[in-house]
Formats: C-alpha cells, structure tokens, sequence
C-alpha cells in the first residue's frame, strides 16, 4: 500500500542514487540544487547540447539560461577550441569518470560579449532520467590568475633585488622583529665570516656582539617613530675581528602598515677610523711639540 512517507522515499531514491556508477538524477527536481552553487554548472547531453544551467552560468558568462539551453557546449568557449573540444567531448562520453579537465592546461572560456577569462572546469558523468549526461563544474579563475601573476611578478622582483644585493660591497641583512636574521648577503660573509645559512635564525646583535652607541630600545623607538636610523656600531666578526661599522637601519612594514622587519646596511668604516685616529695622534704630538718649542723659545 503506498502512503506519503513511502512515496517521499521513493522519490528521494530516483532523485540521486549513491551506487558505484554514475550519479543518477531526475530532472524534476534537481534545478534548486544545482542554483545553490558557487560554480557555474552545466549538464549537457551526449550530443554535447546544454541541458540544464544553473544561475552562477548565467552571471559568469553573461547569458540567460534561455539564451543557453539546447545550445552547444562550445558557445561557452572561444571559437578556435571548438574542434578540439568536440573531439575532447565525445572521446569522454565514450569513457565517462570523474576527472578534471584539461589538468596542467591553461582553460579559457567565453562571457557573451566576447571576454575571455581562465577557468577550471570538473567533469562528472551522470544518468538524468536514466540517461547518461554529463556536469561540468566551471570556475571563473580570473582574481586567483590575477594574484598568481602578482605573486609571481614579486617574486621575480624580489630574486632581481636579492640579485643586486649581493652585488653590493657593503654588509647587508634583514632582521625579523625580533632581531633574527632572515636575509644574509654576500658582502655580510665577506665582512662578518658567517655564511648565510649559518646567520639566518640568529639575533643579529647576540650574533655581531653588538656595541651600540647607546641603549639598543631607544635605537628601536627611534626608528619605529621615524622609520629609518644611522650610526656608528662596533661588530666582532667570526674570527674575533673587531670592525667598526656606518649602519643604516630602514623599518620594513606590511601594507596595513605594521613593522615586519628592519633592512641593516653596515659600511666597514674600521680603517678610515684609524687613518683618522692615526692622523689626529700626530697632530696631537706636533702641537705638543710646538708649543715645547715655544716654551723654551719664552725662556
């Protein structure tokens, strides 16, 4: 005897079927979930015709679902894929699985007024009213290209200007905010004799045996008020060398604006110190003498 419980069921069980095979729908009733996706989906016969669409279709390439039902697949694509595509379309057809599509290719669709835009598109075969259809999960992939290509474009930039650094003579690193090395160039190697991989993780000034010309918190207020500091530093090097330094410190901030890191460029400036240490000791000792002479001139 049939009662509303028992045909709820039976329509929930020729609604979707959850066997091996595939998905098994019925046209009656599965529009709403198809409108509750954030991908544009679309099911199409074998003859590769639009039979179905959801909302997110119509938004991504412009159409309405009038303009798109019984229509090819291939409306969505720009035109010199066409073949290629139908030839694709039919070879899955005759093995249908679950897959994406195109994987390691880059996917282009077609709005309606002609935009092309990159996409990542899902193939899942499935049975509507008992014959066999299939649904392409579509993404329109432009922000995350988009962010793809900046990433990469900064990165490439950051490789450049890493490149150029190690160009430099002067010591140059870049401590996290608290004072860990992060980036290590060659003229820090050649001045200091730790290589890269031996100072990164390091506290810069632990590392360096740092002699600041006065307490280091007030070198950090300084700097996070206005951004950049300059000074003269004494450094120990990795063979007990002690080095003397015209340090430039410039703040790093994210973009909302937090500190994230301090760029440190050292200037050996040790033997010009003692040229002029030199320099000054000579003129001490011939004023001495000049005013010895003067005195027993006086006399």
């Amino acid at each position: 005897m049939s009662t509303p419980m028992s045909d709820a069921r039976e329509s929930q069980h020729t609604s979707v079927s959850s066997s091996s095979g595939p998905l098994h729908i019925s046209s009656a009733n599965v529009q709403p979930f198809l409108d509750i996706s954030p991908d544009a989906l679309v099911i199409v016969n074998a003859a590769g015709t639009m039979v179905m669409v959801n909302g997110q279709t119509e938004a991504v390439f412009g159409y309405a679902r009038c303009e798109l039902l019984g229509q090819l697949l291939e409306l969505l694509l720009p035109q010199r894929f066409h073949a290629a595509h139908t030839a694709y379309r039919e070879r899955y057809f005759s093995a249908p699985l679950s897959r994406p599509m195109g994987v390691g290719l880059q996917l282009v669709g077609r709005r309606r007024d002609g935009d092309e835009f990159p996409v990542e598109i899902s193939l899942n075969p499935l049975l509507l009213d008992g014959v066999l259809h299939v649904i392409g999960a579509i993404r329109d992939m432009t922000v995350q290209r988009v962010a793809e290509r900046e990433r990469l474009l900064q990165l490439r930039q950051i490789r450049l200007q890493a490149e150029l650094i190690n160009l430099a003579h002067d010591a140059i690193f870049i401590s996290d905010s608290i004072s860990r090395v992060l980036f290590w160039n060659k003229g820090a190697e050649e001045l200091y004799g730790w290589t890269a991989q031996e100072a990164q993780g390091r506290v810069s000034h632990v590392l360096l045996q740092t002699r600041f010309p006065f307490d280091l918190s007030v070198i950090e207020a300084g700097i996070e008020r206005e951004g950049q500091w300059e000074g003269e530093l004494v450094h120990t090097c990795r063979d007990g060398r002690v080095v003397i330094v015209e340090s430039r410190w410039a703040l790093v901030r994210d973009e909302q604006g937090h500190p994230t890191a301090i760029l440190e460029i050292d200037r050996d400036i040790t033997r010009r110190r003692q040229f002029e240490q030199a320099a000054q000791s000579v003129h001490s000792e011939t004023a001495a003498r000049l005013t010895f002479m003067q005195q027993v001139l006086d006399v």
